[in-house]
């Protein structure tokens, strides 16, 4: 009786999806864009409109603005943190050890 799978192999198979993934995720980011027809900045004005900007006046925000930004910024960095240690727990119980794979990966690159 055969113990391991010879096809799909699943390592293969997960180690593609964490690549295309976010290749897919860029490439959609960037047709968006694309296809995006807003006019942002001084240079994309001035040339839809044909000539010069006299004035450009700059965003200024707001200190409840700063705050809120601040506050997110905050939020995205605790929840990448989170999911990193979710990840790293998830590893360790489901598939190896960390420190057998910390030593099985030194002794392959070493």
């Amino acid at each position: 009786m055969p113990e391991k799978p010879v096809r799909p192999n699943r390592k293969k198979v997960v180690a593609l999806g964490f690549v295309l993934a976010p290749v897919g995720a860029g490439a959609l980011v960037m047709l968006l864009e694309m296809l995006n027809q807003r006019v942002r900045g001084v240079e994309a004005l001035s040339s839809v409109v044909g000539r010069r900007v006299l004035v450009a006046i700059p965003y200024i925000p707001t200190k409840a603005e700063m705050a809120l930004r601040k506050k997110w910024r905050k939020l995205m960095i605790l929840c990448g943190v989170a999911i990193v240690v979710t990840l790293l727990v998830l590893l360790h119980f489901f598939y190896m050890p960390l420190d057998l794979l910390l030593f099985k990966a030194l002794a392959r690159f070493a």
